[in-house]
């Protein structure tokens, strides 16, 4: 699992902007993608469209964004994907109001 970014959020997570994130990942999504949270002490949201696994690490103040795929498609994933990856989930954050 390799972190990509974190980027600092507005507000701490609620049971609003966790619904606001799904909806954002169901409308957003361009391939079948699929997502569910993992409880804990540090809430985790897990997104999945094999064989890419993004998670989603939600602190007070910070998300941590991290990408898990195999050896030999980390090769083929170029810089611009990372650069659509991040733009994707400041495009959910913003659609959560957890950044502006």
């Amino acid at each position: 699992m390799e972190k990509l970014f974190e980027i600092a959020t507005q507000k701490p997570l609620s049971t609003r902007t966790r619904r606001a994130l799904e909806t954002a990942i169901a409308r957003h999504g361009r391939v079948p993608i699929s997502w569910e949270w993992h409880e804990g002490p540090v809430p985790l949201l897990e997104v999945k469209s094999a064989p890419i696994r993004c998670r989603i690490l939600f602190g007070p103040k910070r998300a941590g964004v991290f990408l898990e795929c195999p050896a030999w498609m980390r090769s083929l994933v170029a810089s611009t994907h990372l650069t659509q990856a991040k733009e994707f989930v400041e495009t959910l954050f913003r659609e959560a109001r957890l950044i502006k």
